[in-house]
């Protein structure tokens, strides 16, 4: 748990056969890429291929948090930090799940290595109300336990993409440019701090910026960070130029 707090918890399982039925057709891509890694621990399956032990991803957006790790990847997941697909979706399930949050309220998602179900943890004031859903993330599901939670007859869809910003610290007219350049703030550990959404391999050395390109001008673009608000990301421009004294402007991506 992130707090602790006064007050009481109430804790409920589900059980298979229930959440079975209360699953909904729309299947999450990152609820999909946690199937692998749970079938090889079900089956006691391993690798000595296995590029990292395990792999974590997950976000914090208003109300919303989603906090996942799990062993046995090996495909690589998560070598080179958050996939901005990855991100997009996430931000868009974090709009969903704030849409029915009320004020003083908060929704969190859980699941670590031991964990045989994954852990909905609904927040009112100092009362929190732990569910435990058997099997894989599925945010599908928590959402309409949450709405439910919340007297919400129905979750809202989504009508517009989610939007998400970055920092670019530099544009180059060549790839090697802008890979010199991004080679040297990995060195430094250079990195805006705050991001809403992180995906890494453990354990695996992360790069802090990546190279976006070439755009509509030909240019490659050195960015570090991603956020789901322009004025979250202009926070850490603030943050990032007092710490290492960079330039770079906030974009959308």
């Amino acid at each position: 748990m992130c707090c602790s707090q006064r007050g009481s918890v109430t804790s409920t399982t589900l059980a298979k056969a229930g959440a079975a039925e209360d699953r909904g057709p729309v299947e999450h891509s990152l609820a999909m890429k946690l199937a692998p890694a749970l079938l090889a621990l079900a089956l006691g399956l391993g690798s000595a291929t296995a590029r990292a032990d395990a792999y974590t991803w997950g976000g914090s957006s208003g109300r919303f948090d989603v906090e996942v790790t799990v062993l046995g990847f090996n495909e690589g997941m998560g070598e080179g930090g958050w996939d901005e697909g990855s991100a997009r979706e996430f931000a868009a399930w974090a709009r969903r799940f704030n849409a029915i949050i009320p004020r003083g309220s908060s929704v969190s998602v859980r699941r670590d290595t031991l964990d045989d179900a994954t852990k909905l943890t609904i927040r009112r004031g100092h009362e929190a109300t732990e569910i435990r859903i058997p099997g894989g993330v599925d945010l599908d599901l928590a959402l309409k336990i949450a709405a439910r939670s919340f007297g919400v007859r129905r979750a809202p869809k989504l009508r517009a993409p989610a939007r998400l910003f970055t920092i670019q610290l530099f544009a180059s007219r060549t790839e090697a440019g802008a890979a010199r350049f991004s080679g040297d703030m990995n060195e430094l550990g250079v990195e805006a701090d705050a991001s809403f959404y992180h995906e890494a391999c453990l354990p695996c050395s992360i790069p802090t910026t990546r190279t976006l390109g070439p755009g509509p001008d030909r240019r490659y673009r050195v960015i570090t960070g991603v956020f789901d608000s322009p004025r979250a990301a202009r926070r850490s421009l603030v943050a990032l130029r007092r710490a290492w004294k960079v330039g770079g402007f906030v974009r959308e991506l």
